[in-house]
């Protein structure tokens, strides 16, 4: 049974009843410290402040202009884009079209390094036909009538 011990308080206080309710109450806090943690680390977040806002619109006009194989755009694109917000915020249109060409070649995709081949070998063969062409013409022309 239950062993009962005196305390200096003259209470008795039982030692199994004791360890009985410390299981749910530790179970209790893991739970809340595991609830409580991603909230906690939520709330810390904060709101981008105006210049970090304006740097991702322009990041995010690079990347759209890649995905849809625009050319880049130009200082004048910029500023009827970026201008009234880059004089809010107090940068000037060369830092906006500085951040702007940085992420567009940024997302550009590499071309492989084979990709330039067969232009070259077509570059080639023109070339040879512009050459021989004539003589191969002339060839061609007396067989034909023949």
């Amino acid at each position: 049974m239950d062993k009962v011990y005196r305390l200096k308080t003259g209470k008795a206080m039982c030692i199994t009843r004791s360890y009985k309710k410390t299981t749910p109450f530790i179970l209790i806090v893991i739970l809340i410290a595991v609830f409580a943690f991603p909230a906690l680390t939520y709330a810390q977040t904060s709101t981008p402040t105006p210049r970090e806002a304006l740097i991702q619109a322009i990041e995010a006009r690079a990347q759209r202009d890649v995905e849809l194989e625009r050319r880049p755009a130009s200082i004048s694109d910029m500023e009827a884009l970026f201008g009234g917000e880059a004089n809010v915020v107090g940068m000037t249109l060369t830092n906006v079209l500085e951040v702007y060409e940085e992420a567009y070649s940024a997302a550009t995709p590499e071309k492989p390094w084979w990709a330039d081949f067969p232009q070259f070998w077509l570059h080639s063969f023109g070339t040879a036909l512009h050459s021989f062409g004539p003589a191969l013409g002339s060839d061609h022309a007396k067989w034909l009538k023949t």
